[in-house]
């Protein structure tokens, strides 16, 4: 079997072991193949004091995620969530284990992917179309289109008339916005974003979930998204993902249900929606409260 139909053979090879707890048929046929398929990651960061003793972020971490899937994945703080979206971004090599993307190993970024950070990532001396236009440039795509595609996501988040502003001159939810078309534009199969909404306040936070949700219902994006927010990860999950502790691995999988669109405001009298909220945060309680052995 050559290298490449062995690629294509793994992707439909159905989970085994610890993976067979992330099934969920209702999520996607389960004769799909897997899109990203990351198995027994393990990353190990070297202390500064203790070269001897290195922290182990991640242990033993697999996840598989089928193309158009949207998963959010919740966890304690320092818990490696962040580690995993940048091994699977190509921005962090991992100790052991593997991702892979269609079938071939991830060894540094590719142009399927893009990252949407929490802190923007803007450049201040750039206007808002130059700086979507920033991923382009970098990818060596300016071309006759290139001005036009970047204008459409411009208005597909809403922006439509401050092309020619500055991020100084926007609020934090429009320089999100922002950060959000410059992924777009490059046209990824796969959105890696790392609590993209932590920094705005709550009413900008349920607006720019809606608008996600609206702008990926449109785009068929496959997105994992890391939230420390259990109801932004039901409202915009097709699967959740609860992690461990530190050294992070998955600790359950949580099929949502809830039929779409969602919202904080039309959920919160459900009892579907209250009964997962509290099934996730017991989860998540037991792996920080005092003398569990999972504070360090």
């Amino acid at each position: 079997m050559t290298m490449q139909e062995d690629g294509r053979e793994r992707l439909r090879r159905p989970m085994i072991g610890k993976r067979e707890q992330q099934s969920d048929p209702g999520a996607a046929d389960e004769d799909t193949p897997y899109l990203i398929q990351a198995s027994n990651l393990v990353v190990e960061y070297e202390r500064a004091r203790d070269k001897t003793a290195p922290l182990v972020a991640l242990q033993d971490f697999s996840l598989d995620v089928r193309p158009g899937e949207f998963v959010t994945i919740v966890g304690p703080s320092g818990c490696g969530k962040s580690t995993f979206l940048n091994v699977v971004a190509g921005l962090q090599v991992p100790t052991a284990g593997e991702v892979l993307i269609e079938g071939k190993p991830v060894t540094g970024p590719g142009p399927e992917r893009a990252m949407v950070f929490q802190d923007y990532g803007l450049l201040p001396w750039r206007t808002v179309i130059k700086n979507v236009l920033f991923g382009l440039e970098m990818q060596g795509r300016v071309d006759s289109q290139a001005h036009e595609r970047v204008r459409h996501y411009i208005q597909l988040v809403g922006l439509s008339g401050f092309e020619h502003a500055y991020p100084r001159e926007l609020s934090g939810g429009m320089r999100q916005r922002v950060g959000l078309a410059r992924a777009l534009a490059i046209e990824p199969r796969i959105l890696l974003m790392d609590e993209p909404f932590a920094a705005v306040d709550l009413i900008t936070r349920e607006l720019m979930q809606d608008e996600l949700a609206r702008i990926i219902a449109n785009t068929g994006k496959t997105v994992i998204f890391v939230t420390h927010s259990v109801d932004e990860a039901i409202i915009l999950g097709d699967r959740l993902v609860v992690v461990s502790a530190r050294p992070g691995h998955v600790k359950k999988v949580v099929p949502v249900g809830l039929p779409r669109p969602r919202s904080e405001r039309g959920l919160r009298s459900s009892l579907e929606y209250s009964s997962m909220r509290e099934q996730v945060w017991e989860e998540l309680v037991t792996e920080v409260r005092p003398g569990s052995g999972r504070m360090d």
